[in-house]
Parts: structure tokens; sequence; C-alpha cells
């Protein structure tokens, strides 16, 4: 309400003294460089009423009144959209030909009707747009995988859920054809539509030679992989693949790695029952955190309920020597599970002297 008091000559002289001390905001001074800086500027000259604000009046006035347009909002593409089956305009009839010859797997068929001019970019919307490269691959045909890439089929093409040749040579266990791609310079690394890449694939199906090529080929070990983000050695420790596991934790694989549901292997393995897998990962580490590991490894089972595994972690604790002190904590979960397993573990834990009782104490009720 002062402001709109002042007399309007004093206005005037109070916008000349700021346009002396700050001439470069001057109209007639601006240059390309200043446009950025009078763009962010004049997000608050808009916003605030010019009336209240001699540097609102003056910047009003360096950028003529025209406020701050904010940029248009643009989709952004797919990012395999350059990779996905595009439409052609070679015969159905002839894309149809190649495809029954890479099923009957004619190496010299093949490459007839590549010369004819069939496509190796066609995409078989029957099979979830599977180029013929995707098939060659899936059926484990080197000599097709060759033949395709010859005629310059993308190493790299996707299907309708994002799937590489690749993918489907490790998760069949296709040896030779994953060589020939890789040599080709196919994405190790690339994932389809749930985040599965194809050293998920490799270990989950146990192919231990596959991993070690994807491995060689400097895959990541530990990207996250579905929706609770698994890493390759999560999958191999669920699906109980012992010696994929421990490639994976001599190639570097970390046993720390966490899930979303903060699950590490160990974790994993309990939760499964896997005990040679518990066996293997517990010995993997430094004997320093032997007792740490096999005491996670035991309350897990209890909270599991698993009567079974606890006596075999119990007798393996026993076996490596290591002090079998689980304290109260361990029977208390023991007691809070309930049901007919629950009678059995807190009986094995006594008895294991796991949890020891000091009669003359008070303990606090839980």
């Amino acid at each position: 309400s002062q402001l709109r008091d002042i007399s309007h000559n004093e206005q005037v002289k109070r916008e000349r003294v700021w346009s002396i001390r700050f001439p470069r905001f001057s109209r007639d001074s601006l240059d390309g460089d200043l446009q950025p800086l009078l763009a962010l500027l004049s997000v608050v000259a808009v916003s605030l009423p010019l009336s209240h604000t001699m540097a609102g009046r003056a910047l009003g006035r360096a950028l003529g009144g025209r406020g701050h347009q904010p940029p248009q909002w643009v989709p952004t593409p797919h990012p395999y959209a350059h990779l996905v089956y595009q439409p052609n305009t070679v015969p159905l009839e002839l894309q149809m030909r190649l495809w029954d010859a890479i099923n009957a797997t004619d190496a010299a068929m093949v490459r007839q009707l590549l010369c004819d001019g069939a496509s190796p970019a066609w995409g078989n919307p029957e099979e979830d747009y599977s180029t013929p490269l995707h098939r060659a691959a899936f059926l484990g045909s080197e000599q097709l995988v060759r033949i395709l890439l010859e005629h310059h089929a993308n190493v790299d093409a996707r299907d309708q859920q994002c799937w590489t040749p690749l993918m489907g040579a490790a998760i069949n266990g296709h040896l030779a054809c994953a060589r020939v791609l890789l040599e080709s310079k196919a994405d190790v690394d690339a994932l389809e539509d749930e985040n599965w890449n194809a050293l998920h694939f490799a270990a989950g199906e146990n192919h231990e030679e596959l991993v070690r090529l994807l491995i060689a080929h400097k895959a990541e070990l530990e990207r996250g992989g579905g929706t609770q983000r698994w890493s390759a050695l999560h999958v191999a420790v669920d699906q109980n693949h012992v010696e994929v596991a421990r490639l994976l934790l001599d190639s570097g694989a970390s046993l720390l790695c966490r899930d979303t549901n903060h699950q590490m292997p160990l974790g994993r393995a309990c939760a499964r029952g896997h005990i040679e897998m518990i066996k293997m990962l517990v010995m993997a580490d430094a004997p320093s955190r032997y007792h740490h590991n096999l005491s996670t490894a035991i309350h897990a089972a209890i909270r599991a309920g698993n009567a079974k595994l606890v006596q075999q972690l119990l007798e393996l604790m026993a076996e490596l020597g290591l002090p079998c002190q689980l304290g109260l904590p361990a029977l208390t979960a023991a007691i809070s599970n309930g049901g007919s397993s629950s009678l059995k573990i807190c009986r094995l834990l006594l008895e294991s002297k796991a949890v020891a009782f000091d009669r003359t104490a008070t303990y606090q009720r839980t």
C-alpha cells in the first residue's frame, strides 16, 4: 500500500537508479549470453506483481513484458524402438519360407532365400515378432546364425518382449551360438522388458560354461532383474545351482548384494532350505565371518519354521568348532512362530545349548 502511494516521479527516479547500478539488464544491452539468466529470472518477475518491487519493474522493462514460457513436454520414445521389428515390403510368402527353412535347419535353403530377397530383419507376428536370428539362436544352429549375420542381421534385434538372440541362446545353453553372437559385438548386458539379461537366464538354467563365457565378456554380475531385482547370484541360489553360484562368487559377485526385500543370497538360500548352498555361501566368506553368517542363517531358518534346517545348521556350527551361542532372541523367535515345528526347534536350541538360562536371573517378560 505504501508503494502505491509513491508519486510517478519518485518511481521513475528509483528505476533510473536501478538501471545505472545494473546496466547489463537494460533491453539495449542484452546479448545471447544473458538469455539463459533472463529466462530464469523471468519466472520471478512474472510471479510477482510488478508494482510491488523495483527489481520486478526493471526486469519486466528489460524483458519487454514477455513472460517465461515453460517448455512443452515431449514424450520420450521407447529406447529400443529402432531395434524392434519394422514393417517391410518383402512378400509374406517369401518370409514364411525363410522361417520354415530355419525351423528345418536347412542352411542351403536359408542362404538361397536370403539371396532371393528375404529379409533377416523380418519379425514373425505369430512368434512375438521374433526375427530369423532369434529363431536360429533359440534352436542352437551355429551355422544358421553365421549365415544370417553375414547377411547383416541385427545382432541385438528385439522381439515383442525385448528379448535379444543372445538371451535365447543363453536360456537354452547353446554355447557355440552365444560365442558367435558375442564375437559379433552382441550387447552382453541387454535387458528384456522385465530387466532380466542373458546372465540371469544362464545362471537360472545351470549352464555353467555359458555363465563363464558371459563373465569373460564383462557381463555385469550384480545387475538386478525382475520385480525383486535379483542378481545372477540370487537366481543361482534360488534354483540351488551350487557350482554356478561358486563360479559367480569366484568371479567377484558380492555376498552382500540385496534385492528389493533387502534379502541377501544367504537369506534366500535359508528361505529355500538349500543346506548345501548355505554351506557353500558360509565357507565362501572370510573365516572371521563364519559364526556371524551361520548365526544369521539359523535365525532365518527359525523364522521360517524349518526345524530340519535348524538342526543341520547347528550340526555344521559344531563341526566347524564355532561357539553355538544364539541367546534368548533365537528362542523367542521360535516360540513366537507357533505351529508344530515350534516345539521341536525350541528343543533343538536347548539341547545344543545354543540358549543358556541363568536360573537366578530375572528375565523381562516377552
